[in-house]
């Protein structure tokens, strides 16, 4: 198992994201975010651009730039990808100086997440946000956005959910991100969901919702997102109280489901603000294993790709014992760990 793990999980894995990584960045760019661009180009410059919609560009532009860096260091020669970024950083308001510097773990976020929050803003024309219809344009505009993406494509959100309640519907993405930046992104997104939420996934129990059964999910994958699925096993457990084991497994908190009902709660502080002693402990206590991840990921893969290409099945379960419990903070694919 130690030597299976480490040769086809950890090292394949991180060589196989290593030869593609420039490829999905390359095209988010030319496949959305540009074209985005231009629409906006059309009636007003970067500069004129609402902040709010800048915001969203400068959120990706470091996410995809943190993807590069970290999984292919600092590279002169990657001027393609680095030319799209740097048209991207432009409608986020960045400067030259600025996109010359180095992003950290804190600019690690999914960028599907953000594109569903751009785009809901962008048919909030009508001021209806929350509403039904609301909802299905958003739906039908970030579904033909990310059906341009090519079905492997790391920043492909496999899920896209809508959620419905006493009439009020928002969208939510399900985390597209590499493995390897998962704990991070997951981290952000659980401590700045709402208290409430974040609380019921961080001791892993049911949501206290109200009218539980008037609850609506919709989910929805496969390339174009036109086929219907069922919610998987974390999301009918914290959703709808069911802790039985149908459904496929899932990250903590990855599903597409968790912001669209996080927006239909009610106002609150989030995770990262509560004065909890036992879930600050468990933010510190991850945010920490996290850290470490990030920081020092160029080590622990060398030592996993060393091991692996050694072929010595006595080193690759020394380094498997060395690196598991600093891969595994929320899980690495196929394994799911539900627990914060």
């Amino acid at each position: 198992m130690e030597v299976e793990y480490i040769k086809n999980r950890v090292a394949g894995g991180i060589v196989t994201l290593q030869e593609r990584i420039e490829d999905d960045v390359e095209e988010m760019c030319e496949e959305i975010l540009i074209p985005l661009a231009k629409e906006f180009k059309i009636k007003t410059s970067p500069k004129e651009l609402p902040e709010g919609l800048r915001g969203y560009f400068r959120d990706i532009y470091w996410s995809l730039k943190v993807h590069l860096v970290f999984h292919l260091g600092i590279a002169d020669e990657l001027q393609n990808s680095d030319k799209l970024l740097n048209e991207v950083g432009a409608w986020g308001g960045l400067t030259n100086e600025e996109m010359d510097k180095l992003p950290d773990q804190n600019h690690v976020v999914d960028p599907g997440s953000k594109l569903v929050e751009m785009v809901s803003d962008i048919m909030d024309c009508r001021g209806d946000r929350g509403s039904t219809d609301h909802a299905n344009r958003v739906m039908t505009m970030v579904k033909a956005l990310l059906s341009k993406l090519s079905r492997k494509n790391i920043f492909k959100p496999k899920v896209l959910a809508r959620v419905s309640h006493t009439g009020r519907s928002f969208i939510g993405a399900s985390i597209a991100v590499s493995h390897f930046l998962r704990p991070i992104c997951l981290f952000h997104r659980i401590s700045n969901l709402k208290q409430s939420l974040g609380k019921a996934i961080v001791h892993f129990e049911p949501l206290n919702i109200p009218d539980r059964l008037n609850w609506i999910f919709e989910a929805f994958h496969k390339k174009k997102y036109n086929s219907e699925k069922n919610l998987c096993q974390n999301c009918n457990m914290m959703f709808c109280g069911n802790r039985s084991e149908n459904g496929e497994t899932s990250f903590l908190a990855a599903c597409a489901e968790y912001c669209a009902v996080n927006q239909l709660l009610p106002d609150e502080l989030n995770l990262g603000q509560s004065d909890d002693v036992q879930v600050a402990d468990r933010l510190t206590r991850n945010l920490a294993r996290c850290s470490d991840l990030f920081e020092n990921f160029s080590s622990i893969s060398k030592k996993c790709i060393d091991a692996a290409d050694s072929g010595n099945k006595d080193n690759i379960e020394v380094v498997y014992q060395e690196v598991i419990c600093r891969l595994h903070i929320f899980g690495l694919s196929p394994e799911c760990n539900p627990y914060f």
